[in-house]
């Protein structure tokens, strides 16, 4: 059982870190490739998994959040909704920091995780939640470090410290306000900004969330009758997910790819939202993959460091060790362990400790609410 009972969606998570890690290989992991990997890779990008991504984590925000504000005085679910945020993100993202900031101290004769200055610089702004902005001025013009992954999670922040000013002010306008400027992202992009500032997948992803409790949001339903056409739909669109942006195929700019590919993103979970599609049926291979849509963010978060680790530990071994051994399936396969069990390990003992931790202190914090005569339903939305 996930932890999620939208099956659909964890499989959808499961989709966009598979995109990610895989677009990370090259590079970061492997330096040469076979004549067919590179032909693979002439086709696939995959860095699109982050679009995906965002609009998965508008939606599921915007719905939880949208449940709180039902209940609860604006005051308290946004209190609600920040100590939740900072218990689901935090704990896994700074051990991960102290992590990759250890093994670049202590285990990097390779020289895999690059220097210590990059790797520091790139972790108080993690920490600060400015690694977009880094990453958009280190890109191509000096050493990013190894925390680069934390762009996504900055930008992610930064957009959900003015999603509750947004509701504020906008109140039951907030949908209009929301297709407004997604719609002026998509057309015109006014600001031009980088590419790491891009929050249109997270805004349709906020719509989507926003509209999923009404009536209408089900005129596209999937039934039973309709699941083989749906999932051919699906993987459609996943393919031209992955193929918009890709530069050697040029089909589009990088600007516009990116606007696609955050709005083919918001129909794959509009599509898997009603969780009716039914993937895979009912056997291991749906549970192996709802495990690693569970394990998503910790796998997010460790799939770099694993990958590293990985290098360091081949240039240690000996010569003689890897006669006549492939050194990238050596690579493959041990990052691949390094990843997923560590990736289980952040999951179980941090992850979802926290996230126990918080839904306790909350609760606690709801029934003295609830004993306090003077609680006001004329202050909530």
């Amino acid at each position: 059982m996930t932890r999620n009972n939208n099956n659909d969606i964890q499989v959808l998570r499961a989709v966009a870190i598979a995109f990610v890690i895989i677009q990370h290989v090259p590079y970061n992991l492997i330096q040469k490739f076979s004549p067919r990997v590179e032909l693979f890779y002439s086709y696939f990008y995959g860095i699109v998994g982050v679009d995906l991504f965002f609009v998965i984590s508008g939606f599921v925000i915007s719905r939880s959040l949208l449940g709180s504000l039902a209940k609860e005085t604006k005051h308290d679910a946004l209190r609600f909704f920040w100590i939740k945020r900072a218990c689901r993100i935090l704990p896994a993202a700074w051990l991960w920091l102290i992590v990759i900031l250890f093994l670049t101290v202590m285990f990097n004769s390779s020289g895999a995780f690059g220097s210590f200055r990059a790797a520091f610089e790139g972790a108080i702004a993690a920490v600060l939640n400015v690694a977009n902005v880094r990453f958009s001025e280190c890109y191509g013009f000096f050493e990013c470090g190894p925390t680069v992954v934390y762009w996504s999670l900055s930008l992610e922040e930064q957009f959900y410290i003015f999603l509750p000013l947004i509701i504020l002010l906008s109140k039951r306008f907030l949908p209009v306000v929301l297709v407004a400027f997604a719609v002026t992202q998509i057309l015109f992009d006014p600001l031009r900004l980088p590419a790491t500032f891009r929050v249109t997948g997270l805004a349709l992803g906020v719509i989507l969330g926003w509209y999923s409790s009404s009536k209408e949001y089900q005129v596209f339903f999937i039934g039973a009758a309709d699941r083989v056409k749906a999932r051919l739909i699906f993987f459609l669109l996943l393919l031209c997910l992955v193929v918009v942006l890709n530069p050697k195929l040029n089909v589009v700019n990088a600007e516009l790819g990116y606007q696609i590919a955050a709005i083919v993103s918001a129909i794959l979970v509009y599509m898997a939202s009603m969780n009716s599609i039914g993937f895979f049926g009912g056997g291991a291979l749906k549970l192996i993959v709802c495990w690693v849509g569970d394990r998503s963010y910790s796998l997010y978060l460790s799939h770099m460091p694993a990958f590293f680790a990985s290098r360091e530990i081949v240039h240690r071994l000996p010569p003689e060790v890897l006669m006549g051994v492939s050194q990238n399936w050596i690579l493959v396969i041990l990052s691949g362990v390094l990843m997923f069990v560590t990736a289980d390990a952040c999951f179980k003992y941090i992850e979802q400790p926290f996230q126990r931790k918080a839904r306790e202190r909350i609760g606690k914090n709801q029934q003295s609410l609830a004993l306090q005569p003077d609680s006001s339903a004329s202050a909530r939305v």
